[in-house]
């Protein structure tokens, strides 16, 4: 039978993975954000066109992609690149990911942080 602690060791070790695997899918989504100059979820469809968008003054995206549209209708520009649908999509679900998995990364690691300090506190008590 296990003790309480080993349970306890255990779900907070799960939980630094879990952690760890969406900390690394952040990262590879901020790689592939700069790298494609945007993101789907703030781009746009137009006519069949895929489009990425992104703000200044994360990168000047002009210096990077030719073909870089500016949108200034808005207090700061927006830069759209015109991308492949499959990028596109890739781009939407892979952010989409990323909502999904952190708040309830956060979640399970506050509850891994309480654990932690009662098997502490229990093993003072002791």
């Amino acid at each position: 039978m296990l003790e309480p602690q080993d349970t306890d060791r255990k779900f907070i070790r799960k939980v630094h993975r879990f952690s760890c695997i969406c900390f690394l899918n952040f990262f590879a989504f901020l790689a592939v954000y700069f790298y494609l100059g945007g993101d789907a979820l703030n781009g746009k469809v137009e006519g069949g066109h895929y489009f990425l968008s992104a703000r200044p003054p994360v990168v000047d995206f002009r210096k990077l992609h030719p073909r870089v549209r500016i949108d200034w209708q808005t207090s700061r520009p927006r830069y759209y690149r015109e991308v492949d649908e499959g990028i596109y999509t890739y781009s939407k679900l892979h952010l989409l990911s990323i909502l999904i998995t952190w708040p309830p990364m956060m979640f399970l690691n506050f509850l891994a942080n309480r654990r932690k300090t009662r098997m502490n506190v229990d093993c003072r008590i002791a």
